[in-house]
C-alpha cells in the first residue's frame, strides 16, 4: 500500500490478490496466484529501490556541504551583480521616456500648426475662387446681357444692375464708376452717349482684369495649398513615428523594470538558500538516517515476511522408523568369585 507510484485502486488490488496467493504453499499455487506473487515481488523491489534513492538523494547535500555553499555564494554574487546591472538600465530608460514623450509634444504641435495652416490656405483657395467665380457670372449673366441690349424688361434689368453692383463692392470698384454703369445699363443702346460706352469699357475691362489677377492668385494659394499639404503629411509621419519611439523606450522600460523585480526575486532566493545551507545539511542528514531505517525496517520485515511467505513448502516427511533387533536369552557369566559374582 506504500506503493505510491502504482494507483490506489491498483495497490488495493493487489494487496487483496497477495493475501490469498501466500497463504497458499508454493507447491498448492496455481498459475495465477504465480504471477501475482511475481507481481507483488516486483512492487516491493520498486519501493526498496525507491527507498535507496531516497537514501543517495538525502546523503548528496551532506557529502558535498563544500561545493553547496560555493555553489550558494556563487549564485548569490551572479543574483546581485544582474539586479545591480539593471538597475543602472532604469534611469537611462526613463530618460529616453522622457525625451520621447517631449518628441512626440514637439511633433504634435508642428502637426497641428501644419495642419492649421494647410486648413487656413485651402480656405483661401475656396474664398478666391468663390470671388473669381462670382465675378465672372456677375460679368457673363448680367453685365453682358445688359451690355448689348437683350434685357428689355426694366424690373429684370433694374434687379440684374443691382446684382452686378453688389458684386462691384465686393471687389470695391471706383464708386463714380458703378454709379455710372447703373444709370448706362438701364439705357436703351441706341440712347447711350460716347461717355456711356466708354464707362461700360472701363468697367468690363476692370472687372476682366480683376477675375484675371484673382486667378493668378488661386493659382499661387493653390500651389502653397499644395506645399503645406506636404507639409502636413510629413508632420503627420513624424508625429506617428515619434509616437512609435515612445511606445517602444515606454515598452523597454516596462520591460527593465519588470526584469529588476525578476532580479530582486532572484536575490532574496539566493540569499535564502544561503542561509537555510546549514539547516537544509543537517536536515537532510537527518532525512539520510531516517531513509536508512526506514530501509533497513523494509528489509526485516514486510521483505523478509514477503520472501519466506514466497518460498513456503509443505514440510517433507518423516523418515520410517527401524524396527527392534532380536534380542537372546540372557546369560549370567561367573569368572571367578562366590556365586553372587562378586570378584
Amino acid at each position: 500500500m506504500e506503493a505510491d507510484e502504482l494507483p490506489k485502486s491498483a495497490r488495493e488490488m493487489l494487496a487483496g490478490m497477495a493475501t490469498v496467493s501466500l497463504n497458499k504453499l508454493k507447491e498448492d499455487r496455481h498459475k495465477y496466484q504465480l504471477e501475482v506473487v511475481d507481481m507483488v515481488a516486483t512492487t516491493l523491489s520498486g519501493i526498496e529501490a525507491r527507498m535507496r534513492k531516497a537514501i543517495d538523494e538525502a546523503g548528496v547535500l551532506a557529502s558535498n556541504a563544500d561545493a553547496e555553499r560555493a555553489t550558494r555564494s556563487g549564485n548569490l554574487a551572479t543574483a546581485m551583480t544582474k539586479l545591480d546591472a539593471k538597475k543602472a538600465e532604469i534611469p537611462t530608460l526613463t530618460a529616453a521616456l522622457s525625451e520621447a514623450k517631449a518628441a512626440v509634444k514637439e511633433a504634435s504641435h508642428n502637426h497641428a500648426s501644419a495642419v492649421h495652416a494647410q486648413a487656413s490656405s485651402d480656405t483661401e483657395v475656396q474664398t478666391a475662387t468663390g470671388k473669381k467665380d462670382r465675378l465672372e457670372a456677375a460679368l457673363k449673366d448680367n453685365f453682358l446681357p445688359l451690355k448689348d441690349g437683350s434685357i428689355t424688361e426694366k424690373g429684370l434689368a433694374k434687379k440684374m444692375v443691382a446684382s452686378l453692383v453688389n458684386v462691384a463692392k465686393e471687389h470695391h470698384v471706383d464708386t463714380s464708376l458703378m454709379h455710372a454703369i447703373g444709370v448706362t445699363l438701364t439705357k436703351e443702346v441706341g440712347a447711350r452717349g460716347v461717355f456711356d460706352n466708354t464707362s461700360l469699357e472701363h468697367f468690363e475691362e476692370d472687372f476682366r482684369r480683376r477675375a484675371s489677377e484673382i486667378a493668378a492668385t488661386i493659382e499661387q494659394l493653390a500651389s502653397a495649398s499644395a506645399s503645406l499639404a506636404g507639409k502636413s503629411q510629413e508632420a503627420s509621419q513624424a508625429l506617428q513615428a515619434a509616437k512609435e519611439r515612445q511606445a517602444a523606450q515606454a515598452s523597454a522600460l516596462k520591460q527593465a523594470q519588470d526584469e529588476q523585480s525578476a532580479c530582486e526575486s532572484d536575490v532574496k532566493a539566493a540569499e535564502k538558500a544561503v542561509k537555510t545551507l546549514e539547516p537544509d545539511i543537517a536536515a537532510a542528514a537527518d532525512a539520510a538516517d531516517a531513509a536508512k531505517l526506514q530501509l533497513e525496517n523494509f528489509q526485516e520485515g514486510a521483505l523478509a515476511n514477503f520472501m519466506e511467505l514466497k518460498e513456503r513448502c509443505a514440510p517433507p516427511p518423516a523418515p520410517p522408523t527401524p524396527p527392534e533387533e532380536q534380542q537372546g536369552p540372557e546369560v549370567t557369566v561367573y569368572v571367578g568369585g562366590d556365586e553372587q559374582g562378586e570378584l
